[in-house]
């Protein structure tokens, strides 16, 4: 027995590490705790995956889907469940990476990676996957992937549209020149370089007028 009366065998055996890591110990007849925290920790997950512009999935360890968040619906009009149990290389197509790599799902991460996929309409839409491989915490076995969709769609048919119109404007034989608000040159035509050859250094972006 301890002066305060407890007993320092049981105090030891309770008593939470110093520093370090955060622990979290349930009371010894107290079950409902550990189920509160377990239905909060889903319940703040599936707010964040919501609130996310991303969708989110899981794949078994052969990459077959397990589960996809609700957002898929908003950005390609099917239900998770159409996804349920296929496998990831058949709900869409893996595009040509930059690097020219060829393509290897295996138990590393990956970021980024270019994939196209069909929405209800028809209409082929462009996301970058990204996933993290899970491993059994007992026997360090590789059981699943957890990753995001993200959609860059528009951002690609933006990029699209300014490389058309930049190829469009390039080809023409107007001096077309363009300047900011702080009159800073923006852009200027092959033609309007060619008629100021003599003081190219003038037609740099970012020179003042």
């Amino acid at each position: 027995m301890t002066r305060d009366g407890g007993d320092k065998s049981e105090r030891r055996k309770n008593r939470m590490p110093r520093a370090g890591r955060t622990v979290w110990r349930a009371k010894e007849g107290d079950p409902s705790s550990l189920a509160d925290q377990l239905v909060e920790a889903n319940r703040r997950l599936g707010d964040i995956t919501r609130l996310v512009s991303d969708w989110v999935w899981e794949t078994d360890c052969n990459y077959n889907i397990a589960y996809v968040s609700d957002r898929v619906f908003q950005v390609l009009g099917l239900l998770p469940v159409h996804f349920h149990g296929k496998n990831l290389k058949d709900i869409g197509t893996f595009l040509s990476r930059e690097d020219d790599k060829p393509l290897v799902l295996d138990e590393r991460p990956f970021r980024d990676l270019p994939f196209e996929m069909k929405g209800v309409d028809g209409q082929r839409r462009q996301f970058l996957l990204s996933g993290l491989p899970v491993f059994d915490s007992r026997t360090g076995r590789f059981v699943a992937v957890r990753g995001t969709a993200r959609d860059i769609t528009e951002q690609r048919e933006a990029e699209n549209t300014s490389l058309r119109l930049s190829m469009a404007v390039e080809a023409l034989d107007d001096h077309i020149v363009l300047h900011d608000s702080q009159d800073r040159l923006i852009y200027c035509s092959p033609a309007y370089r060619r008629i100021n050859e003599p003081v190219l250094e003038t037609t740099v972006p970012g020179t003042p007028f």
